[in-house]
């Protein structure tokens, strides 16, 4: 259960921040800081749990243990690009995209109850994992997406 909350916590914890200093300027920046610390953290236990979250990935498909390094690697380039406002839009879609492609794989994770990341706690789970990344996806559409600004202006100075 820890991990969806460390997630939403690395999520929105800038944009509170950020908030609470009255930094309402930087707040879509803020935003982008949680959405690439949360890559990071979610990025990082692709390393350091692959042999469990080869489990959440079907038999049938090939270069599984591979599969989860590239998606990894893949966590953590765009949880730099988010961050800088050059490359946040593009990031941001690649963002959503991934989220829409692991939403099956959580799914299939949970009714197999693979022993990582909550899934061991079989379909159940899914009422928690499916609105967090519905959550997720959202923040990341309105904040890093619906709220465009130039990009000199929502870089932290």
């Amino acid at each position: 259960m820890i991990a969806p909350i460390l997630m939403l916590t690395l999520l929105v914890a800038p944009y509170i921040i950020c908030r609470l200093l009255h930094r309402i300027h930087q707040l879509q920046h803020s935003a982008a800081i949680g959405v690439g610390m949360m890559l990071m953290l979610t990025g990082s236990s692709h390393f350091v749990r692959t042999q469990q979250m080869t489990q959440m990935l079907p038999e049938f498909m090939p270069l599984r243990y591979e599969a989860v390094l590239i998606t990894g690697i893949l966590e953590w380039v765009l949880a730099l690009l988010v961050v800088f406002p050059a490359t946040r839009p593009t990031a941001a879609v690649a963002v959503l995209v991934m989220l829409m492609a692991f939403l099956p794989v959580n799914i299939y994770s949970a009714w197999v109850e693979a022993p990582v990341g909550g899934h061991q706690w079989g379909i159940s789970y899914l009422i928690l994992r499916i609105p967090l990344q519905l959550f997720i996806a959202g923040w990341v559409w309105y904040w890093l997406l619906s709220r465009r600004t130039t990009p000199s202006s929502t870089f932290i100075r």
